[in-house]
């Protein structure tokens, strides 16, 4: 005699589970006492009969399933984005100044060397160090002079006397005595000509202050964030003003479960952008994951973060084109991947419809003799349609299929 195990047709006030049902087919048992009592207590305040449970699993040959060799393919859906890593978060480099005014907003882009913030000083104390260091220029060069006209002269006189002497050890003495004053011309005029590299950097420093200071974009790029400062405001040399991007360079990323998505694997990713025209471009791409999560900061609920790369990136970026994503855009683009393909093969398999759960253990009812048995196993990973079994089966054993 074959028992069978399905879903009893009744409008139950009491859910009966379809594996007490079977246990009245087959033998009290096999069963918890809680389940059977639950089943009699149903048919004895009159909500189902005893003979409707009978007919319908007599009415009814089981559905079976066999244990087997094959694959566990996971589908995950995955979001795919847009990372810049190249980034510079730019600030005034003077101690305090009043904001002129911040130029840019979030995702302009901009190129090398605009103008992109200013601050303003105090103008008045710049003026007075102006007149001063001009003073101090205009005497050191008088010092220099008469330090530059004094080292000519003994040197012309020593030079004179030396070619009027006959004297060996007196022509010796002069010679010392010229180069020693040579030198010390020499030591005068390197020391002036620094002197004036000091002064003039220092002018021009005051120069650009009485224009106020600039932050200039250090490359091509976009701007991802600004300071909320207003014009007027204080601004010293901690304060955030903003940060720039190089959209040049990028890559791609996604955050995952590890035990879902893996080095290696291949994404199927869409993406759908509509351009100036009004002109849809639907396409989708293959990303392989590139980084090993291992190596990145784990995040909240065991997620990691990936690496991918499109596999045909020069489709891609023909794409980008075609689609006239702008550089603003591009730097915002994310992607919907459709699924994240994972599997692992030639492993034992169930339909999954074949396990029963009570809390976290596993059980499945397996045909032996004519027999129905329950059967405690542990499973691995599934998909939408087989479980993979890791213990508690062997290969060809029949099971029944809930209904």
């Amino acid at each position: 005699m074959l028992f069978m195990l399905s879903r009893a047709k009744i409008n139950l006030t009491l859910s009966i589970s379809v594996l007490s049902l079977l246990v009245v087919a087959c033998s009290s048992a096999a069963v918890p006492v809680s389940e059977e009592a639950k089943l009699q207590q149903a048919v004895s305040m009159g909500i189902i009969s005893f003979q409707s449970v009978q007919q319908e699993l007599e009415d009814e040959e089981p559905v079976l399933a066999t244990v087997e060799i094959g694959d566990i393919t996971i589908y995950t859906g995955i979001r795919v984005r847009v990372n810049m890593p190249e980034k510079q978060h730019m600030s005034f480099v003077n101690d305090e100044g009043r904001l002129k005014g911040i130029y840019v907003q979030d995702y302009d882009t901009v190129s090398k060397g605009d103008i992109l913030a200013e601050i303003e000083f105090d103008n008045e104390a710049l003026i007075s160090e102006r007149e001063v260091l001009l003073l101090t220029m205009r005497e050191n060069e008088l010092d220099f002079e008469i330090s530059q006209a004094r080292y000519a002269r003994i040197i012309s006189n020593l030079r004179a006397e030396y070619n009027r002497s006959t004297d060996t050890y007196e022509r010796e003495i002069l010679r010392l005595q010229l180069y020693r004053q040579e030198l010390s011309l020499n030591r005068v005029q390197s020391e002036h000509e620094q002197s004036i590299v000091s002064f003039e950097e220092r002018l021009a420093e005051i120069e650009d202050g009485l224009q106020g200071e600039r932050i200039v974009a250090p490359f091509d790029g976009i701007i991802t964030s600004t300071s909320t400062l207003k014009p007027g405001d204080i601004v010293r040399n901690f304060n955030f003003i903003l940060t720039i991007t190089d959209d040049s360079v990028f890559e791609f990323v996604s955050s995952s479960n590890y035990d879902v998505l893996r080095y290696g694997d291949i994404v199927n990713v869409n993406r759908t952008a509509t351009d100036e025209d009004g002109v849809v471009h639907d396409d989708d791409f293959l990303f392989r994951v590139v980084s090993d999560p291992l190596v990145h900061a784990i995040h909240a609920d065991n997620l990691y973060e990936f690496t991918l790369t499109p596999v045909d990136m020069d489709a891609f970026m023909q794409w980008v084109s075609d689609s006239r994503i702008s550089r603003r855009d591009f730097s915002l683009l994310f992607m919907t991947g459709n699924y994240a393909i994972h599997e692992v093969r030639d492993v034992m398999i169930l339909p999954f419809n074949a396990i029963f759960s009570i809390n976290d253990d596993r059980y499945v009812y397996i045909l032996e003799d004519g027999q129905l048995r329950r059967r405690a196993i542990i499973t691995g990973l599934s998909d939408i349609k087989f479980t993979q079994v890791l213990h508690g089966l062997e290969l060809g054993q029949t099971v029944v299929i809930q209904s």
